[in-house]
């Protein structure tokens, strides 16, 4: 319960200093911004790239939490100078609702329960899927081995700098703090919201398309429970926009650069980012039609976002590691997991002109992973008509909708995964709601009150679900539950990794296990991903003799392999083989809980899990590598 306490506070204190931060280098090149909540949100937006590229580089230093506290020493030195503008701006921003009318403070109090639950929810320990395959298990080695090339979890070439944040909360040995930083990324997307919204709206109706943004399905998964940086994506997203349309009008070089560095921060954290850092560029172009402050756009971007992709072009040779690798280096491809990347970001499927405009529409599910992860709702859709209402031959508008069907269509035509529109979504989300207020006055009283039991459904309903699908986190921040009770429940892998960390306790630390269950995060002794589908070191056809698995096992320090029932890959055959011929011996072996398919159908059935020794080819004991003590071979009770 402390923790509920502490990490609020925290997150204060890192919005604090970042929007000081930003503020500090806003004077040095003599940008300002009349109203407080725009000044917050782009000096905030700034000193959190700043930080989140600081970060980054500190996991290459060989002193990760050394270099993290200094960098949170200089750079609150640096901002020092920017504490009483921030302070000032912020009690400002929260003087104003005292201000509002009585809807206004209503729509709050919803606005603000939503967050509260969200919040909450977020304070749960771990267990969505990805994130506990790669967005945090990856930090959590690099914590414990350094800054590597790790082809066995090869999704860590994915991680950007969002995910410094991620290392920072976990460098500092709280989860919590981790996935704290991702529900803030998913508050300050919801003020840029309100921000570029009451470009449109009165205030009530800012208020109403947060609260719509809120209570979306993906959006309140993400900012809660999907532990992933992408709404820290949508934050810079937004507020590049407006920053782009302020072009025209400041026709200053210094608001190019600001708006390269916002450009930069969300390709930073993702790929898909680069689709809206060009987007952006284009409507820069477009806005100041000139080619000098696109290139100074473009080099700002280039310089706050590059950092992901130089690791990855020294480690890999591939900046857009592996999509690139069949062209820049064939004779390094793994065929077997390339394929699968491809397909599991939909960029090996056929996208047809009715996909691609159901994908801009906000409309498409993808039916290989359906999911309330993937859905945003019917707002945007049905709503859609209503932008004739609005739209206006204005700089936000020409912006808004020409970053809205580049990205859009970028993304359709690359992939099939409808949650990486989330980046977009804020900047889309407002716009529509300003086709509705446009449309509201102009209809007959029963279109009117059509559309307003529409939104409340979509309120009402969309709120429950997310009450419901909270009832199974809550009780364990609010401590009716452990968290290893929790986990043993609601985590995927959670058992096996329980029975592995106590079977090989007492391992030599320089012996690792090749394991094939998806989540590794909870591991706590020296492992290597093993699936062939994700593990790029794990390619089929460098395994074709036992000679082949003895000097591969030799050359890796493998001493254990971790197996599952549910492990049906390419390799199972070979396996069986060594357990034959005696190069695999049993060790220890459980049965388990666990869940079968995809963890939101709630299925859940008994899988065995089998720990096997490397029989040792160099002549060394055996004894002198296997955990002593029957504690560590015993079987854990299963539950």
């Amino acid at each position: 319960m402390s923790s509920l306490l502490f990490v609020p506070f925290a997150l204060a204190l890192f919005v604090f200093l970042a929007a000081a931060l930003g503020i500090r280098a806003l004077r040095l090149f003599s940008i300002s911004f009349d109203q407080p909540a725009e000044r917050l949100l782009f000096s905030s937006a700034l000193g959190t790239i700043l930080l989140q590229v600081l970060f980054f580089l500190s996991q290459f230093t060989g002193r990760i939490r050394t270099a993290l506290v200094a960098i949170l020493l200089v750079t609150g030195a640096a901002a020092l100078f920017g504490f009483a503008e921030a302070w000032s701006d912020l009690r400002k921003i929260f003087a104003a609702p005292f201000t509002f009318s009585p809807l206004e403070k209503s729509l709050s109090a919803l606005i603000a329960a939503a967050l509260l639950l969200q919040f909450l929810v977020a304070m749960a320990p771990l267990t969505a899927s990805d994130a506990l395959h790669y967005h945090f298990a990856v930090p959590k080695v690099i914590l414990s081995e350094g800054a590597a090339p790790n082809f066995f979890l090869s999704h860590s070439f994915f991680c950007g700098q969002g995910h410094s944040l991620i290392l920072f909360g976990l460098a500092f040995g709280s989860e919590q703090l981790a996935t704290g930083s991702l529900f803030l990324g998913g508050v300050l997307s919801a003020f840029a919201l309100f921000v570029l919204a009451k470009n449109w709206l009165p205030r009530v109706w800012a208020l109403l398309a947060v609260l719509l943004f809120l209570l979306s399905p993906l959006v309140a998964w993400q900012i809660s429970a999907g532990g992933a940086p992408d709404l820290w994506m949508a934050f810079f997203a937004t507020a590049a926009v407006l920053l782009a349309a302020k072009l025209r009008e400041t026709n200053s070089w210094k608001f190019a650069a600001l708006a390269g560095v916002l450009a930069g921060g969300i390709a930073g954290i993702k790929y898909t980012g680069c689709y809206v850092a060009a987007a952006l560029a284009l409507a820069l172009l477009v806005e100041s039609r000139s080619l000098l402050r696109t290139a100074i756009f473009s080099i700002a971007a280039v310089f706050a976002g590059i950092a992901p992709y130089l690791r990855n072009l020294l480690w890999t040779g591939d900046p857009f590691f592996p999509f690139l690798l069949p062209k820049l280096n064939p004779a390094h491809v793994n065929a077997y997991a390339l394929s699968y990347y491809l397909a599991d970001t939909g960029a090996s499927g056929h996208h047809t002109v009715l996909q691609l405009l159901r994908y801009v529409t906000f409309s498409w599910i993808d039916p290989a992973r359906v999911g309330f992860w993937q859905f945003f709702g019917p707002i945007v859709l049905a709503f859609l008509p209503f932008l004739f209402f609005a739209v206006r031959n204005t700089a936000l508008w020409r912006v808004t909708l020409l970053v809205w069907s580049c990205v859009g269509l970028a993304l359709g035509v690359s992939s099939s995964m409808p949650r990486f529109l989330l980046v977009i979504y804020p900047v889309v989300l407002a716009a529509i709601v300003a086709g509705i207020f446009s449309a509201f006055d102009r209809q007959s009283k029963p279109l009117r009150l059509i559309v307003s039991a529409s939104l409340l459904f979509f309120v009402a309903g969309s709120a429950a679900g997310f009450v419901a699908y909270s009832a199974r986190a809550l009780p364990a921040p609010i401590g009716l539950k452990t968290k290893e009770q929790y986990l043993r429940e609601a985590a995927p892998d959670y058992q096996a990794a329980e029975f592995v960390n106590q079977t090989l306790a007492g391992a030599s630390p320089s012996e690792k296990a090749l394991v094939f269950f998806r989540h590794v995060y909870f591991l706590q002794v020296p492992y290597l991903y093993g699936d062939p589908q994700s593990s790029w070191a794990m390619d089929p056809a460098k395994f074709r003799t036992a000679a082949d698995w003895t000097a591969f096992f030799q050359r890796n320090s493998i001493r254990w392999v971790v197996r599952t029932s549910d492990s049906n890959d390419i390799f199972s055959d070979s396996f069986n083989s060594m357990i034959s011929d005696g190069t695999l011996t049993p060790f220890a072996q459980t049965a388990i809980d666990n869940f079968q398919g995809m963890r939101s159908a709630g299925i859940r059935g008994r899988s065995t899990v089998a720990v096997f020794l490397v029989n040792a080819a160099s002549g060394r004991s055996l004894s002198a590598a296997v955990p002593r003590g029957p504690e560590n071979r015993a079987p854990l009770h299963s539950r």
